[in-house]
């Protein structure tokens, strides 16, 4: 296997970004040798965005709690190894409970709206690229917009998540996922656990 040496290069920051099948995770092994012989220190994984018809009709973009708990520790392992991975997109923390391996979920705060809005080519705002809501042309009306105000008030999450001393960083999951799964944006992303 050729090795790329991007570590020797005279790019100051290289970051890998992996959507998350299940053919990655039949083949992780492989996939990480060739990500550690490239000298890749940061690798981003994101759960698969993908409508419920998408994922039932492919099952490699289904990801189940069972199937991102082995991701975690494959990350634990490559932790050791000196490269930075995680899980850059919402996914509830409740997945795990073990707190060394939370670690690797970064939450929902850089998705649906919480921190950024994207500005989609038809020349408006959106909560992300996957959520196709129209909130105004302009940054301002988006950023006041009644769909972010109802996400930043987190009045959507259950009792239970609310009370979560992770809430703030997990935010319920996505809210693209809750959608696909139940028709509602404020619905409990399907990750959730009871």
């Amino acid at each position: 296997m050729p090795k790329l040496k991007l570590k020797n290069s005279k790019i100051p920051y290289v970051r890998l970004g992996t959507v998350m099948t299940n053919v990655l995770l039949r083949n992780f092994e492989k996939y990480s040798r060739l990500v550690e012989s490239s000298g890749v220190r940061s690798w981003e994984f994101y759960r698969p965005m993908v409508p419920k018809t998408m994922a039932e009709r492919w099952n490699e973009f289904k990801m189940s709690k069972s199937d991102l708990a082995i991701f975690l520790k494959h990350f634990r392992r490559l932790s050791a190894s000196g490269i930075d991975a995680y899980i850059a997109n919402a996914v509830p923390l409740c997945i795990t409970d073990n707190d060394r391996l939370r670690v690797f979920l970064r939450g929902a705060r850089f998705d649906d709206g919480y921190s950024r809005l994207v500005l989609d080519a038809r020349g408006f705002f959106k909560p992300s690229y996957s959520i196709d809501l129209n909130m105004g042309e302009t940054i301002q009306g988006a950023w006041s917009h009644p769909f972010r105000q109802r996400l930043m008030s987190l009045s959507y999450l259950t009792k239970k998540c609310q009370l979560c001393i992770y809430a703030r960083w997990c935010l319920g999951g996505s809210r693209y996922m809750a959608h696909e799964y139940s028709g509602d944006y404020f619905a409990r992303d399907p990750l959730i656990q009871p």
